[in-house]
């Protein structure tokens, strides 16, 4: 095989170990970035963990204010895990990875 199909196949598995999303489907419908905490419960039921990274500092001119971030772990079947990133109750991020 020459280098040129070995660094392909290589950079492909890589992409797909940790593929990013702006969409995915749960049991009640698909969830997308932008969706509230609720929505995403009410689609996706409760996640199997909840991790608090602490708030993000947002300027607004002279205010500032903090947001809350949490990173939501759902483990549906299948062996995909499901990393879920909130900022003030919105979603803004959906990391899919494979588990060993």
């Amino acid at each position: 095989m020459s280098k040129r199909v070995i660094f392909s196949l290589a950079a492909v598995l890589l992409m797909a170990a940790q593929a990013q999303a702006t969409t995915l489907r749960c049991e009640k419908g698909l969830i997308s970035y932008g969706d509230s905490s609720y929505d995403v419960t009410q689609k996706c039921g409760q996640p199997v963990a909840v991790i608090d990274k602490g708030y993000l500092e947002i300027r607004h001119g002279n205010r500032r204010d903090g947001v809350k971030v949490e990173e939501w772990i759902y483990t549906p079947s299948g062996g995909m895990k499901q990393s879920l990133r909130f900022e003030g109750g919105q979603l803004v991020d959906i990391r899919s990875t494979r588990s060993p």
